[in-house]
């Protein structure tokens, strides 16, 4: 039984602490942005028209750490967090670095393949605020919002290609709620790849329900090569579930709970499961399911 008063402290403190360290740093917590940024090196730096990753691949494995940690500071409060927090680096595992710069490259390579041209900010890019959004931190969201508009804008980036669907969602919002100027576009709509393979899609909330891109992305896959594999009830518009990774700073047992019945059901499908966010495929992996990352099978 989830103990909801426990959740709701756990959400004040991610309030306090994370908000604070996003309006001072502009990433969620101290991580190595020279490390996490280290997967490119041959893309222009800066430009009218960027890839965008907002540290999403390269912080989904240190993401369950800060999550564990979140419940030591609840009583610190948000100053002696970030006095904490100062001292070190939150430090990814090799493997999940790896991958996660794998993942990169193969979506920057499918991009050049397509045609199209970028740069990238590499340390000096910021995080989205997603997260904030998520939560329902909407007066937070938009003060962030506010200063990730005015530093896209100070940097003369007019177009952004988004690789995950929580950064998609969020700059779109901000758009609409603080006239964010760049167009926001996610790599999936600018690719053109090959694929074969026989798949089932664990369709990321956002892209399918918020962004309107479950057929969208299923046409592609088609196209493509591959053969998607439907289920009524575990992959159809009005079946599918969530991955629980959003409720992990607020529950982690609430969000395994979640994440292990989703991996459940894709795992009767019996067939390769294709992912479409780095969150959602760490939530599954987590709970017993292997899945691949879209970017894995172009």
């Amino acid at each position: 039984m989830v103990d909801l008063q426990s959740v709701m402290r756990q959400r004040e403190a991610v309030r306090n602490v994370m908000f604070s360290y996003l309006m001072e740093q502009m990433v969620p917590f101290p991580f190595n942005r020279e490390q996490m940024s280290s997967w490119a090196s041959d893309i222009p730096r800066g430009g009218e028209c960027i890839i965008y990753t907002s540290y999403m691949y390269q912080m989904a494995g240190l993401f369950r750490k800060y999550e564990e940690m979140l419940p030591r500071f609840v009583q610190l409060g948000a100053r002696r967090y970030m006095v904490s927090l100062s001292r070190f680096f939150f430090r990814p595992e090799k493997e999940d670095v790896d991958r996660a710069f794998r993942i990169l490259r193969n979506i920057s390579g499918a991009l050049r393949a397509s045609g199209v041209q970028f740069g990238y900010l590499y340390e000096e890019e910021p995080y989205s605020g997603g997260l904030l959004l998520e939560l329902g931190m909407l007066d937070e969201f938009r003060e962030y919002g506010m200063k990730l508009a005015s530093f896209f804008h100070s940097r003369g980036v007019k177009r952004i290609i988004t690789v995950d669907p929580h950064t998609a969602n969020a700059l779109n919002r901000l758009r609409s709620l603080v006239g964010l100027e760049a167009e926001v576009i996610p790599y999936l709509k600018l690719i053109k790849p090959r694929i074969s393979g026989r798949f089932a899609i664990h369709d990321s909330c956002l892209y399918s329900r918020h962004l309107g891109m479950r057929e969208d992305i299923r046409a592609m896959m088609r196209t493509a090569g591959a053969e998607v594999v439907e289920d009524q009830i575990v992959t159809s518009r009005s079946g599918a579930v969530c991955c629980g990774a959003p409720l992990g700073p607020l529950s982690t047992d609430l969000s395994d709970s979640i994440a292990r019945h989703r991996a459940e059901s894709l795992g009767r499908l019996g067939t390769q499961v294709i992912s479409f966010c780095p969150f959602c495929e760490g939530s599954l992996q987590r709970n017993g399911l292997q899945t691949r990352d879209f970017a894995e099978v172009i």
